[in-house]
């Protein structure tokens, strides 16, 4: 996924619903996401599997990592009081 959306690739709802068998083609191993909107507000992105996958994934692994970092980062606190007497003391 490049994380562009052209202007071309934004749908409204109504167009959406008449024309989803071809937006289904048009988007078919390409990973360019259709943007559905209402009222010209974002509402829902149509996607082809293998770019919802690789979305997943790196979404998995970003979940992962964080969970990673939180358990370094247990007991490696510093009390706030502890932290306001060394700035006091500069």
């Amino acid at each position: 996924m490049t994380g562009m959306i052209y202007t071309s690739d934004i749908v409204p709802v109504s167009e959406a619903q008449a024309k989803l068998p071809q937006l289904i083609k048009d988007i078919r191993g390409t990973e360019r996401p259709i943007v559905v909107t209402a009222g010209g507000r974002p509402i829902a992105v149509l996607l082809d599997v293998n770019g919802y996958e690789r979305f997943a994934d790196l979404a998995s692994l970003g979940i992962d990592e964080l969970k990673r970092l939180g358990k370094e980062a247990e007991g490696k606190t510093v009390p706030w009081e502890q932290i306001k007497r060394e700035l006091e003391a500069r």
